[in-house]
């Protein structure tokens, strides 16, 4: 699978002939085997059992040590480490027939508590972002509790699974409660609903979206990304 460092040698990425909104996301993804891999296969899964859900993109993420050969829908992989990896993801996915990218976050999965080239994705990507937060640190370090309320303000929308997450975004963040949607992470079989309450997640930011000028919605600026180490922190 190729890493997005030769971005011209990934091969376009088709719109289905069924259309319906294409969902991309950056997230791990199986045959790597940690739990956020598996929750993004069940939710891509879910989600094109609604009728209005298109052809999924997933940029899968990867570190040094591992490299794995994926099954479709993964179109390439991101090393986590390597910031022009994701600067050419989020140019892959603005060509895309993408309408929004589902960012499935947890710590370690982007390159330690600074996450520059996470940054550096969330400066050059132009979709709609939904985020999902699979933890929620009560008690953050400085770096974290910046990166964390970068991501979460530069997002559409911030998913989380419990009512003790939301609190924590919205008192240790500053998150707005409007900007939080809380989705159950339930057994299987109650994927689902899962998946339709993420399509709904989707389908309110994109109608929000389309109600505010263009300019205003997708215009980002460098410094909503810069990040200044803490002391201590390398």
């Amino acid at each position: 699978m190729p890493g997005f460092d030769a971005f011209d040698e990934v091969l376009d990425y088709p719109e289905t002939a069924s259309g319906g909104l294409s969902i991309a996301y950056l997230s791990a993804y199986p045959p790597r085997e940690c739990g956020l891999a598996t929750y993004c296969e069940d939710l891509l899964t879910a989600t094109l059992t609604a009728p209005a859900v298109g052809e999924p993109i997933v940029i899968a993420m990867e570190d040094r040590a591992h490299h794995y050969d994926y099954p479709w829908p993964v179109v390439g992989t991101v090393e986590d480490r390597e910031e022009s990896e994701y600067e050419a993801a989020a140019q892959f996915i603005n060509e895309s027939p993408a309408g929004i990218v589902s960012i499935q976050h947890e710590s370690g999965i982007f390159g330690g508590p600074q996450c520059r080239g996470l940054c550096r994705f969330l400066e050059d990507v132009t979709k709609p972002i939904v985020t999902t937060f699979h933890a929620v640190l009560p008690s953050p370090s400085p770096s974290e509790r910046a990166m964390i309320g970068k991501l979460a303000r530069r997002s559409d929308r911030v998913v989380v699974f419990n009512g003790l997450a939301e609190a924590v975004l919205q008192r240790e963040y500053r998150l707005g409660r409007t900007k939080i949607a809380l989705v159950h992470h339930g057994r299987r079989m109650l994927w689902p609903t899962v998946g339709a309450r993420y399509v709904k997640v989707f389908g309110d930011v994109l109608r929000e979206q389309q109600a505010n000028e263009p300019e205003a919605a997708y215009a980002r600026t460098s410094a909503e990304c810069e990040y200044i180490a803490p002391r201590g922190i390398q």
